[in-house]
């Protein structure tokens, strides 16, 4: 994909994903305890990320409750989880249900041990060439992100941040 075409895929998956969001206001800067959570973090970036993950090679990979105890320990304050939409949805970008559950449970866990999350899209390459080729592709990934916005609407925005698109 050009990196021209990335900041206008971009903006076009962020206006999309706006039209059915109620979004702060533009005037509105992130609260003091936003910036505050972002100053130290780290990335699971094996979480939901990997489609061809079997359950033990997960378990392995996957933070458990220890590991989410030595994140607090070394004061750090939020988590980016990456997602791949081959993991997460059908081949028409509808979350599967048993997925998008599984995601609201691990979100919760990272929310209860006081950590702000980024939730990050990192789709395999091919999928970002297709969103420079394919604009039908563009509105069917800013639907996906409305959906998910819409079960993880609980969450307060002071918790869960979204990275529409990693490059």
């Amino acid at each position: 994909m050009s990196l021209f075409r990335l900041p206008l895929l971009l903006t076009l998956l962020t206006a999309l994903l706006g039209a059915s969001c109620k979004p702060a206001p533009v005037s509105a800067p992130p609260s003091p305890a936003v910036l505050g959570a972002l100053q130290r973090g780290i990335n699971l970036a094996v979480w939901s990320a990997e489609t061809n993950l079997d359950d033990i090679h997960a378990a392995q990979v996957n933070p458990d409750d220890a590991d989410l105890s030595r994140i607090e320990a070394l004061g750090l304050k939020h988590v980016r989880v990456s997602f791949d939409p081959a993991w997460l949805a059908d081949a028409q970008l509808k979350p599967q249900p048993q997925r998008l559950a599984e995601l609201q449970r691990d979100l919760e866990r990272l929310r209860a041990q006081g950590l702000f999350v980024v939730l990050s899209m990192q789709p395999a390459s091919d999928f970002k060439q297709r969103l420079g080729r394919e604009p039908g592709l563009v509105k069917d990934t800013a639907a996906l992100w409305q959906r998910i916005a819409k079960a993880l609407k609980p969450m307060s925005p002071q918790q869960l941040a979204f990275e529409l698109l990693n490059e």
